[in-house]
């Protein structure tokens, strides 16, 4: 963060401009790192399954068994990607915050919709 705010005015005594900056901005790596961890366990599962034998029964040539088993069943695949699914909308729903705040002259102190023509011709 140092690296990307150097030579920023808001290192200057007195520069802030409110006493915080909106939560869709101070939550993101907390937010985008549940939701890559998230994404890494979606991953991990997916490749668990697809080198999984997942018949049921199960025959193994040597030395000639069928095993009953559940290898069918997916819970571990299923909730991974509930879990993915509720940390993209996590994600999803600060990037519009986002975009929000960057509509708002008061926030941002860019002109309304981006530009300067109006709604008509939004920037964004």
């Amino acid at each position: 963060m140092t690296t990307l705010l150097a030579g920023s005015s808001l290192w200057h005594a007195g520069a802030a401009r409110r006493v915080q900056d909106p939560l869709s901005l101070r939550c993101v790596s907390q937010v985008h790192g549940a939701a890559l961890a998230a994404l890494r366990a979606a991953r991990d599962h997916v490749e668990l399954e697809l080198n999984s034998a997942a018949e049921s029964p199960l025959v193994v040539v040597n030395p000639d068994e069928m095993l009953s088993n559940g290898n069918f069943h997916i819970a571990g695949l299923t909730l991974a990607f509930d879990a993915l699914g509720l940390a993209l909308a996590q994600s999803a729903m600060l990037c519009v915050q986002r975009c929000q705040k960057l509509f708002s002259p008061a926030l941002s102190g860019l002109p309304l919709h981006l530009t300067l023509h109006g709604p008509d011709h939004s920037g964004f």
